[in-house]
């Protein structure tokens, strides 16, 4: 059973990731016609580092660096899986895809960036306490 609290925190973060993914996609659409395709490199990693930021606010980290290193890492990760799956868009028929392996190329390209931000570290701060 959920707590209240940790309800909120769900509610907020899938509010917060949705509202993320609107402001990643349109300024993928904003910039791409004045820094081209590069667009989608800079995109890509803002991406990753505000979804890392997100995960820092709602799971209540401190330390910025660690956070910024997680959405880095998290970028670099999970751009191969993107690229082996980017195929899935051509030829463009919007009709004639098959969104469930859509969906499921979707989740092939995040994973490896989710288990990057997601991944359970062991705490500098507690280990450095039981010394």
């Amino acid at each position: 059973m959920m707590s209240a609290h940790m309800s909120g925190r769900v509610a907020a973060g899938a509010i917060s990731g949705g509202i993320a993914g609107l402001l990643i996609a349109g300024s993928f659409y904003v910039l791409s016609p004045v820094v081209g395709f590069g667009a989608m490199f800079l995109v890509w990693f803002a991406m990753w580092i505000g979804l890392a930021f997100l995960d820092r606010r709602l799971n209540r980290r401190s330390r910025l660096v660690p956070v910024f290193s997680r959405g880095m890492i998290a970028a670099v990760l999970s751009a191969p899986a993107f690229y082996l799956v980017s195929g899935i868009w051509m030829p463009f028929n919007p009709e004639g895809w098959d969104y469930l392996v859509h969906f499921g190329s979707w989740n092939v390209a995040f994973l490896p960036g989710f288990g990057a931000l997601l991944a359970q570290l062991p705490n500098r701060e507690m280990a450095e306490n039981q010394e």
